[in-house]
């Protein structure tokens, strides 16, 4: 199939998709490696957190945030084995929160004598 294309000069109509295909697949194939790099730096904040809430007694004065952390630790180790990042992410991002929690109710904790 020949279409117009500059000055009366005429192209093949597949010339015009492989342009686009060139243009666009570094750009998808750039952006796959993306997953393993966003979780492992999720992964190592949360485990970071983790262990500074287990160090401020975490597991006497906030038992239950520092459990629900380390499970969705596990969860996200888990799923990143399986090459699931998107959710390994998302379990590294909620064990964070809930060590940073974990962490400031232990030292709230502490400080009323608990």
């Amino acid at each position: 199939m020949e279409t117009q294309w500059f000055r009366g000069r005429t192209r093949p109509a597949w010339t015009f998709v492989g342009v686009a295909v060139l243009l666009w697949l570094p750009l998808l194939l750039g952006s796959g490696g993306c997953g393993p790099a966003l979780y492992t730096a999720a992964e190592a904040d949360a485990a970071a957190a983790l262990e500074r809430a287990e160090e401020a007694d975490g597991a006497r004065l906030a038992p239950y945030d520092l459990h629900y952390a380390a499970a969705h630790l596990e969860k996200a180790r888990e799923e990143a084995a399986e090459a699931h990042y998107e959710d390994a992410l998302r379990f590294a991002r909620q064990a964070k929160q809930s060590a940073d929690e974990a962490l400031a109710r232990s030292t709230r904790n502490r400080g009323l004598g608990r």
